[in-house]
């Protein structure tokens, strides 16, 4: 679902216009400053999503994917049904896929 969620960042960034030029970002991170420069705006759409995200699908997306947890390891520790945790995860990586589409976060 990452995965989905950078590639729509990635192409909803080439659309824009007001985006710092790569060979900028390599001169001063040398030859991989496109790849540097893709992961940090990337990143910093994502922490923007989560932000817009309702608290319990945030939560079960960072303990997933920055605490790397199990979906039944994420059950346990917030005490609620398995279930639970995996329509919580699907419904914060589709926010996610939907505000990266609308171009909402930068």
């Amino acid at each position: 679902m990452l995965g989905i969620a950078r590639r729509r960042s990635i192409d909803h960034l080439r659309r824009r216009h007001d985006v710092v030029d790569v060979t900028t970002v390599r001169d001063l991170v040398g030859e991989r400053g496109d790849e540097v420069l893709n992961q940090m705006i990337w990143a910093s759409q994502v922490r923007a999503g989560l932000d817009q995200l309702p608290e319990e699908q945030r939560e079960a997306l960072v303990l997933s994917y920055f605490h790397d947890l199990t979906q039944a390891e994420i059950a346990a520790q917030l005490a609620v049904p398995l279930g639970t945790v995996k329509a919580r995860m699907a419904r914060g990586m589709q926010k996610l896929a939907s505000l990266i589409d609308e171009g909402v976060l930068t």
